[in-house]
């Protein structure tokens, strides 16, 4: 890749200190002794293209004291002679991309000691690397085999580009190469490094490998090595005090560059890189805090049909970041409903009356660490519903039955509901696979019958005139075939039940039908006007109950299994 900019030029040294100029602007320096602020800003120099292309301004200077000893920063640089480090600073006015880092899902927590980067440059180049030229010498980074330190290849400063080369061919005159890794997250971190190899044969003083971090993408403080380095050298970078940015750890983005410049004159083989170790310590991470106070509290009874639940989270460490999973539902095993959310509160939409909830928070931070919370649960109010009505006349009834106020359900409804009225004596369904009756009586421990379902039918005893609200909505009941079955496991069947097999009349059906199967024993109505049983008999060919009628439910009596076809008219 190749950027417009007009170079910067490496006048010399002055006793290890690096000089830059643009080509019309010349730096001197009389007096070794002039502080180094003031030398700083004498020397950066700054130029830019007015190209077409992205205008890339280039600035490096030197900003440690003049001295004829090495600096103790230079001094602390591993395995390099002080007097070929120097300190420096490169701009880019055209940042590097910054990206928006991913969660961390991994199923477990690292702690300690882990590579952010690595490359021995022996796969696809540039890969994970941004590698371009910043002068109109296009010349810059690539992947040569001629001088690796490990294994068939390394980075080469100058291989790639119209006017690359190949070595050990002398590298091109002002040359501003460069190959950058970015951006990576330190927020996490209490100690980051970059090591690596390099080995470097170039003009001494004027030409220069230089390495350094960034946290904007486009100023980069580090160090220029301006000697030949006599074979292969290894370096670390500490990111905990960089150039000037100091420590890098708790940084949500950083960066970090190689860079190769050449001045226009003497020339030589140029520099190569290779073993790249990026990494960072993250310490001994701790699990997020527990979610805790919920609320609503735990157990709550009568809560909204429009609630949000909310909780408290965090994490004991600082600068982790923590992430919820919210699972919820009406019975104990729960589904996730909320993945990856950074709020404490979630809405679980309008909620059905009367109903027992349960939810728990699952909190994991940016390593992967979780903390399970408790199984919390709430109970929610009655809410609008839909109502039974039992008239005075009778004390045993048949629903649903919508002739008689007793609309279809179009949901569970979990007993107790909350709402049962102190006139209701015992709710009773018929277990056709087992032949038994299950039953609800209010304030009994013991009941059978946990929950009213669409599509059964219920026969219910009361002691007086009455209304039961039951939360849940009023379904339909669909008129499909004209076949009532009944199995062998029960003599009593309740009909029609479309759970079970028997659909809902759409039409009256005169009694006898003429199709009656011989196992059928009888068919009996309620009649809750007059609180009497109707009956129709086959066998004798009377009864008071001369039709079915839409609307209504049944008790059928039968000695065996057997289909009963109802012409519906």
């Amino acid at each position: 890749m190749k950027r417009s900019v007009v170079s910067v030029i490496v006048l010399g040294t002055l006793a290890g200190l690096v000089l830059f100029a643009s080509s019309d602007t010349v730096i001197s320096v009389a007096n070794t002794s002039v502080p180094t602020e003031e030398l700083t800003g004498r020397a950066n120099a700054t130029t830019s293209s007015s190209s077409a292309e992205d205008t890339v301004i280039v600035t490096a200077c030197a900003r440690e004291t003049v001295s004829l000893a090495p600096t103790a920063e230079a001094n602390s640089t591993a395995g390099i002679a002080g007097t070929a480090l120097n300190a420096a600073s490169m701009v880019l006015e055209v940042p590097l991309k910054s990206n928006v880092a991913e969660p961390d899902r991994t199923a477990q927590a690292q702690s300690g000691w882990q590579d952010i980067m690595t490359d021995g440059f022996e796969g696809t180049f540039p890969g994970v690397w941004v590698s371009y030229s910043n002068t109109d010498t296009d010349a810059y980074w690539g992947q040569d085999s001629y001088n690796p330190h490990n294994g068939s290849y390394s980075a080469f400063c100058a291989r790639s580009g119209s006017d690359g080369v190949n070595p050990p061919g002398s590298y091109p005159n002002n040359m501003d190469a460069w190959m950058a890794y970015g951006p990576f997250s330190l927020e996490d971190a209490i100690d980051a490094e970059l090591n690596f190899w390099f080995w470097q044969r170039a003009e001494a003083a004027d030409d220069y490998l230089f390495w350094g971090a960034s946290t904007t993408g486009d100023w980069f403080y580090g160090y220029a090595y301006l000697a030949d380095s006599n074979g292969w050298q290894s370096e670390s970078f500490d990111l905990t005090h960089a150039y000037l940015l100091g420590d890098l750890c708790g940084q949500p983005q950083v960066w970090i560059a190689f860079a190769f410049t050449s001045d226009m004159f003497i020339t030589g083989q140029g520099a190569f890189v290779d073993d790249v170790v990026l990494r960072k310590n993250v310490g001994a991470n701790s699990p997020p805090n527990a979610p805790s106070h919920p609320s609503p509290g735990n157990h709550a009874t009568g809560l909204a049909l429009d609630a949000d639940l909310s909780w408290t989270g965090g994490d004991p460490d600082p600068g982790d970041t923590v992430s919820y999973d919210v699972y919820f539902g009406s019975a104990a095993s729960l589904s996730r409903a909320s993945d990856d959310q950074s709020a404490c509160i979630y809405d679980p939409g309008t909620l059905n009356g009367n109903t027992k909830y349960y939810w728990k928070i699952v909190a994991r931070d940016n390593h992967g660490a979780a903390t399970i919370g408790p199984l919390w649960d709430f109970t929610t109010e009655p809410g609008p519903g839909i109502a039974w009505t039992f008239p005075s006349t009778s004390d045993v009834s048949l629903g649903p039955t919508p002739d008689n106020g007793r609309p279809y359900l179009d949901a569970a409804v979990a007993l107790p509901t909350g709402t049962e009225p102190p006139e209701l004596i015992g709710v009773y369904r018929l277990d056709e696979a087992a032949g038994l009756w299950e039953y609800f009586i209010p304030g009994f421990t013991l009941n059978t019958l946990t929950s009213l379902e669409p599509g059964q039918i219920y026969l219910t005893a009361v002691s007086g005139s009455c209304s039961w609200n039951l939360p849940c909505g009023e379904g339909t009941a669909s008129p499909t075939g004209n076949t009532w079955n009944f199995p062998a496991t029960s003599e009593v069947f309740l009909a029609p039940t479309t759970a079970n097999g028997r659909p809902y009349l759409d039409a009256s059906v005169p009694l006898p039908t003429g199709t009656e199967p011989p196992e059928l024993s009888g068919v009996y109505w309620l009649d809750e006007e007059t609180g009497e049983w109707k009956y129709f008999i086959p066998a004798l060919g009377v009864g008071t109950l001369s039709s079915l009628e839409p609307g209504q439910a049944y008790q059928v009596a039968v000695s065996g299994p057997c289909s009963w076809n109802l012409h519906q008219q």
